[in-house]
């Protein structure tokens, strides 16, 4: 579950979750990744924008054997993630930023930790989601491909749940994606709440240029009159168009 999921749950009444309810898949997307990925062991896993380290447990429920890298900027998630780590032989803790390249780029802390990002949000939008920010500080920035080349680190399932700035994190792992990766779990925003936010047509058109095929739709959430905000979505290497039915 992504944290603007976690966040819009805790916000919305009980009429828009029945709503939710209604139009998301009932499908798991980690025991998908596990089913569709278990014909071999899967040799790492990035999750990054990791929050509080959920995403990461549940990797390591269904992938136990696998290195993980936790990766998060966020000073208000560092308890968290030390405890993560210190609880989880297989999770390492990387409080860095992922972007196209290696350097310091300005982190927009807010009042939910769930919707810090790099990227400055939006005002409110007529009341739908409403990202305060409290602070504004620089925190160093790397690219996957960087991070992966310096730990010998091989990424096969790579989660990215970035607040927006997933296309940048996508363009810094191109080595990554086209070379290692088996499966790419992401957030997928359909209505901007960023300045700058990576549409999903956008994400969809790189990872398909990539070589990944769009599997399923995880968690949709929908504004309370019915349009779809964002959802989780997963692909996998190799996954072609479906076929036409013949006439």
């Amino acid at each position: 579950m992504s944290k603007l999921s976690k966040w819009w749950r805790g916000m919305a009444e009980d009429a828009v979750r029945r709503r939710q309810g209604a139009l998301a898949s009932l499908a798991n997307p980690f025991d998908d990744l596990a089913r569709k990925l278990g014909d071999r062991p899967v040799r790492g896993i990035i999750d990054a924008g990791a929050a509080r380290g959920s995403v990461s447990r549940l990797f390591a429920s269904r992938f136990p054997d696998t290195p993980i890298l936790a990766i998060d900027p966020n000073p208000d998630r560092r308890d968290d993630l030390q405890r993560l780590e210190a609880s989880l032989a297989n999770v390492e803790y990387c409080p860095v930023a992922l972007g196209r390249e290696p350097g310091r780029l300005s982190f927009h802390r807010t009042e939910d930790p769930n919707g810090a990002s790099l990227l400055p949000p939006l005002s409110n939008r007529d009341g739908r989601v409403e990202i305060n920010v409290k602070a504004v500080e620089e925190v160093e920035v790397t690219s996957l491909d960087a991070l992966c080349e310096a730990k010998g680190f091989v990424p096969e399932i790579v989660k990215l749940d970035l607040q927006g700035n997933e296309r940048d994190a996508i363009l810094g792992a191109e080595r990554s994606l086209r070379e290692q990766a088996r499966a790419v779990h992401i957030e997928a925003l359909f209505e901007p709440l960023y300045e700058g936010a990576s549409p999903f047509a956008e994400l969809d058109g790189l990872l398909r240029e990539m070589g990944f095929g769009l599997f399923q739709f995880y968690e949709t959430n929908n504004d309370p009159d019915g349009r779809l905000m964002w959802a989780d979505a997963v692909y996998f290497r190799g996954l072609g168009e479906a076929k036409r039915p013949s006439r």
